[in-house]
């Protein structure tokens, strides 16, 4: 085995870009929240950009490493500890048999994801995605989420090498990052496909408000609290497709913007979709935080930015004596 799990935190799956073969027949697409952190953890574990990751969510994770094996950890900002010994995210590292890897507290954002370098074995395929759907008991390791003394076993993968370095990212999507850190969190939205169901006002009111995210928000959808948006003819259509991001709005006039686990139809009106380079920003955004959206025409449309091997740095930390000093030092190379 690879991995073992030690403490599986308040909610921790396996998860992978998502199952879209699917959605026409009403299946879910489930997958990653924050693509972002998912496509960036892969790529600096040195693996195929569809591999499976660990989704953790809250902090408070634990495991063994039952084998050598090179992981990356991105996300939200974490307590992370390597042998009780603190490390960054957004970093991979290799790790020998029996290392303990500890995520502890969530610093900022939500969402943790953990990449290990190979070929997952044993997991629960289902239209194409190992991604867990907890509601229908699909993927993962049978439909559930990880526990204690769970194990998950890796392969290396021999069309690639372990990196035998330290790796961490280059080039990182800035406006990620600065939203993290935020007291309010700003979100780009396209209006539509509804939004001639609502007034100006209401319209004005949707991007002028700061919204508070409630603690009923979970892979789903994400649930706002603010003042209430009022509809010119009701809150119900007939129902049509929702896409990641749709910005619902129910009777009640609170948002709910839908996420990986959403339903693939429904009966409210969308004031909105959210642009897909703030979906990570949305994924990581935890109850109590702040949120203002800001429209933006589809001119101003744009995916985040993919991570390729350029974005990575390698580096290796030294510790050099030099007539009786003791100097630590880094040495760093691009990675292409």
């Amino acid at each position: 085995m690879a991995i073992t799990i030690i403490k599986p935190g308040f909610s921790s799956t396996i998860q992978d870009e998502g199952r879209f073969q699917g959605l026409d027949q009403g299946v879910s697409q489930a997958g990653v929240m924050d693509a972002y952190a998912y496509f960036a953890a892969n790529s600096l574990a040195g693996n195929d950009c569809h591999t499976p990751v660990i989704e953790v969510v809250g902090g408070h994770f634990e495991f063994r490493a039952d084998k050598p094996i090179q992981i990356a950890i991105t996300g939200g900002n974490a307590e992370i500890y390597i042998n009780s010994v603190s490390v960054k995210g957004w970093t991979s590292y290799p790790l020998k048999r029996g290392d303990k890897v500890s995520i502890g507290s969530m610093i900022t954002g939500l969402r943790i994801y953990l990449a290990i370098h190979g070929i997952w074995q044993n997991l629960s395929w289902f239209l194409g995605s190992c991604a867990t759907d907890q509601k229908s008991k699909l993927g993962g390791i049978d439909g559930k989420a990880l526990s204690s003394g769970m194990q998950i076993e890796v392969e290396t993968n021999t069309n690639t090498n372990i990196y035998p370095f330290k790796g961490r990212l280059l080039n990182p999507y800035r406006r990620y990052f600065e939203m993290l850190d935020s007291s309010i969190k700003k979100i780009r939205v396209i209006k539509g496909p509804q939004d001639t169901y609502f007034s100006v006002e209401a319209l004005k009111l949707f991007v002028n408000q700061v919204y508070t995210v409630k603690n009923e928000s979970n892979r789903m959808g994400i649930r706002l609290e603010g003042d209430p948006l009022k509809h010119l003819k009701g809150p119900d259509i007939l129902s049509d497709a929702i896409a990641f991001g749709s910005v619902q709005i129910p009777g009640d006039g609170h948002p709910i913007i839908m996420m990986a686990d959403r339903q693939t139809t429904g009966g409210y009106t969308k004031i909105g979709t959210i642009l897909s380079a703030d979906l990570p920003i949305m994924a990581q955004v935890k109850p109590h935080d702040q949120i203002q959206f800001q429209w933006v025409d589809h001119a101003f449309a744009m995916p985040f930015p993919e991570v390729e091997k350029k974005d990575l740095i390698a580096f290796e930390d030294l510790r050099i004596q030099v007539n009786g000093m003791t100097y630590n030092t880094r040495v760093e190379e691009i990675k292409l």
